[in-house]
């Protein structure tokens, strides 16, 4: 929309402080703060309000919420954090483009929602980018079972880190207790299965089970193989976030890890 400011901030027509961008949002400070960190997540498509933005988008300004949320509180050691959306002019949404505010909380802070609004402070846009920066996605590629040939799980694994990813290669014939100890371990955000033994429905079905187990769910599960689209619905159904069959591109699935997989803070 040519006359929205947050358009211009995303076009960078207009200068920002900006901390955080993926395909679907941006993060940046605010520019009368009302405490030091506070600042804004907001869709890239237009959309006025809630009313207005499609589930999908809504979805990824919560999930970068939380990196962000995540990123404050490490900076900056606050105590807690308002969350304010507003819509429409009797709720004082002062932008009309959809738009999320992060407002770090410190014990005693003396701030209510009434108080005169300062300047941002000279620090904060360089703490939080800073550390927001220095966390990768971080995916664990394993052959899971009795299958011997890796060759495509190694292609896939470097295509993964030559994008920027941090890739933990598993190797040959890992039992899945094996995998999920290691997500775990390494601190992953997702897990990628490559299997071309048949035994595709027992492995993801049992992986995921074992990150059930250990409180670690949050971690996606994806993977490929010779699988027949019914098993491909059924493990979809279950849980796992993709599947990809032979003559994939590498870089279909470099797409799908930035697009679907967002490193935890």
């Amino acid at each position: 929309m040519s006359d929205c400011v947050f358009c211009k901030i995303r076009d960078g027509q207009i200068p920002s402080a900006k901390i955080y961008e993926d395909a679907k949002t941006l993060a940046f400070m605010d520019i009368n703060p009302l405490t030091r960190g506070h600042c804004l997540v907001a869709t890239k498509a237009h959309a006025a309000t809630v009313y207005d933005a499609e589930v999908e988008d809504l979805k990824a300004v919560m999930a970068t919420v939380k990196k962000v949320a995540g990123a404050l509180r490490k900076a900056l050691n606050s105590d807690g954090l308002n969350l304010l959306q507003a819509n429409g002019a009797a709720a004082f949404q002062s932008v009309g483009h959809f738009h999320m505010h992060l407002i770090p909380r410190w014990t005693g802070d003396g701030k209510g929602f009434d108080c005169e609004r300062g300047r941002p402070h000279p620090d904060d846009f360089r703490v939080v980018r800073s550390d927001m920066a220095e966390r990768k996605i971080r995916v664990v590629v394993a052959k899971p079972g009795l299958d011997g040939h890796d060759r495509g799980a190694k292609i896939v694994a470097r295509a993964l880190r030559d994008a920027g990813f941090e890739v933990i290669y598993t190797g040959l014939h890992q039992t899945p207790e094996q995998i999920v100890a290691t997500a775990v371990q390494e601190d992953a955000d997702a897990v990628g299965l490559s299997v071309l033994s048949g035994a595709h429905n027992y492995l993801f079905k049992r992986v995921l089970e074992l990150l059930k187990e250990k409180g670690a769910e949050d971690i996606a599960v994806f993977g490929g193989g010779i699988i027949p689209a019914e098993d491909i619905r059924a493990l979809k159904a279950m849980g796992v976030k993709e599947l990809f069959t032979p003559g994939t591109s590498t870089q279909d699935i470099v797409r799908f890890v930035r697009d679907n997989i967002r490193a935890a803070v």
